[in-house]
């Protein structure tokens, strides 16, 4: 999953933490800033089906 938003304190813990609430298994994170502060956010999930993953997006 890509996670494009602007950069603030507490981004990558705030996806994190939203993750785990919904007992998402994290397998990877990479994150980076561009030149305009923009935060990229590529994170490595597992999911069971598309309705899981509908309701991981919705939630972030």
């Amino acid at each position: 999953m890509e996670i494009y938003a602007f950069n603030r304190d507490g981004l990558l813990n705030d996806v994190i933490q939203t993750l785990n609430s919904m007992q998402t298994t994290i397998k990877g994170v990479n994150a980076r800033l561009d030149k305009k502060e923009m935060a990229a956010l590529v994170v490595n999930i597992m999911i069971r089906n598309k309705d899981e993953m509908q309701r991981i997006i919705d939630k972030l």
